[in-house]
């Protein structure tokens, strides 16, 4: 069977299913052969079950530990083989390994996209960060970003979290900008870019290794800079292959990349034909939306059908090419066994601002698109923080079902918080539908901002300012009085003389 690419220090787990007539051979003894990229190779075996499966399991290694990239990047073979009634039976499949999300470059730019090497302090920084993915299903990567400056010390830093990385290669482009505080040192800084699986607090670890440039630090010309781009991430089937007659939804996810709130429309067909357009308002930076649309299948003929998502160009874009998405989804007669499938299709609040203490309701609606009733738990969350988690018990095929939560915001702090749900479901060939994050509220507090004097209330400041202007007039009063006294100690004392004349 086909697998997904591999990463260093990711487990590979191989399986064997050993079959006489369609019936499963146990306790048969299956002998993996692993052979390297540089033509070494190692040998593991197990025998099967009861459901004739035989499973094994190995770590990558990370270079360089007494290895190179070259002993492990690239395409990896296995033949599993058994020896069954006096005969040699295997089989054999290939994998790839190498850095899973891999940060290609970082690149520090201005306004207009261009080049630059010179930043003033209290302004900010354009950055252009590129990267890919070798793997076949879209992959969440938490992308963080470091600036730190000429002395080493740390004077910005940002996270992106759960940044859904497009698959097969494909170059995708995210635009940020770092604010440079005024008290960072005039000189050469840096920017170091590294990419997780997950919050490293969280049990995250590194996708591949951390990228940097270098730009320098001015004392003039500040920047300030916007950076525009949104992107059509995916237009994803609720099953591929789908059976005619089954039910078929679409769901379009779109992407705002830039620094700067954006409010586009985007448009998603099905061979050509508009499904619907959809509004987004003020979309925040780095925030993703998704928007759903069912298929009526029973019309549709065998064979590739084309389903594809839009967006016009918002003003000064800085990346095109991902305005459009386009991929292809088989619809088949044939039915392949069980079909397990389940799908988070619709979050919604009951407001988005509450007061803390005061309780949001969140309505949260899933579908079986399955061929058998499912029970599996649905858990909501705000950022990484579990709300809830209800079990939906025997959700027949086809059926859909809406769970309202109530959650209570007393142990939470003031600010924002993004609410998204969780229904992992073991066997679920679309597991990327099986969540979702859509839904921002804010959260308030109720208690007012403190006053400018916050040890003196009103009617003790209004007495001391009235004393103050009281005891001003007194001391005026004062030195007018001891103005005029030292004046009258200097005026000149009156002389008089006596002259006597005599009596005639």
């Amino acid at each position: 069977m086909p697998s997904d690419a591999f990463g260093p220090q990711d487990v590979v787990i191989l399986y064997a299913q050993v079959l006489r007539d369609n019936a499963p051979v146990d306790n048969t003894l299956v002998a993996f052969d692993v052979e390297t990229p540089n033509g070494a190779n190692f040998s593991i075996s197990n025998p099967t079950n009861a459901s004739g499966i035989a499973t094994v399991n190995f770590t990558i290694a990370t270079p360089p530990i007494n290895i190179t990239q070259t002993d492990v990047f690239g395409y990896w073979s296995v033949i599993g083989t058994i020896l069954y009634a006096g005969q040699v039976y295997s089989d054999t499949l290939t994998f790839r390994v190498d850095w899973v999300v891999k940060l290609l470059t970082v690149r520090t730019i201005d306004e207009d996209l261009s080049y630059q090497s010179s930043f003033g302090n209290g302004g900010d920084v354009g950055l252009e960060i590129t990267l890919r993915s070798i793997a076949k299903t879209l992959r969440n990567a938490t992308i963080s970003i470091v600036v730190e400056d000429e002395l080493g010390f740390t004077v910005n830093f940002s996270l992106i979290k759960d940044f859904a990385v497009q698959p097969n290669e494909k170059l995708l482009y995210i635009y940020n900008k770092a604010m440079l505080p005024k008290g960072a040192h005039i000189g050469f800084a840096k920017v170091i870019v590294s990419a997780f699986t997950a919050l490293v607090n969280e049990g995250g670890t590194p996708f591949c290794p951390s990228i940097e440039t270098d730009f320098f630090v001015s004392p003039i010309n500040p920047l300030t800079i916007d950076l525009h781009d949104v992107a059509v991430v995916a237009v994803l089937p609720s099953a591929n292959p789908l059976e005619v007659g089954h039910g078929l939804t679409l769901m379009t996810l779109v992407r705002n990349e830039g620094t700067v709130a954006e409010s586009f429309n985007v448009s998603t067909c099905f061979d050509g034909l508009l499904l619907g357009t959809a509004d987004v308002i003020d979309l925040p930076p780095y925030a993703t939306m998704s928007f759903y649309y069912i298929v009526n299948s029973s019309v549709l003929t065998v064979g590739d059908h084309t389903i594809s998502g839009s967006i016009p160009p918002v003003p000064k874009e800085a990346d095109l090419t991902d305005n459009y998405f386009v991929d292809t989804v088989e619809v088949t007669s044939k039915v392949v066994g069980v079909i397990h499938d389940i799908a988070i299709i619709d979050i919604r609040l009951s407001s988005n601002s509450v007061f803390v203490g005061e309780t949001l309701g969140i309505n949260v609606t899933v579908i079986n698109y399955g061929n058998e009733s499912e029970t599996f738990d649905l858990s909501i969350y705000y950022n990484s923080s579990l709300i809830e988690t209800r079990q939906v018990v025997e959700l027949a095929p086809l059926a859909r079902e809406t769970l309202v939560f109530a959650w209570n915001t007393s142990s939470v702090s003031p600010g924002f918080y993004q609410i998204s749900a969780d229904a992992p479901l073991p066997g679920d060939p679309t597991p990327w539908d099986n969540s979702l994050v859509d839904g921002i509220v804010e959260v308030k507090s109720r208690v007012q901002p403190p006053p400018l004097f916050p040890t003196l209330n009103i009617l003790v400041f209004s007495i001391i300012v009235a004393m103050a202007v009281v005891a001003g007039l007194i001391f005026m009063f004062l030195i007018l009085c001891l103005d005029r006294i030292r004046r009258r100690r200097k005026r000149p004392r009156s002389t008089y003389t006596v002259i006597a004349h005599p009596h005639i």
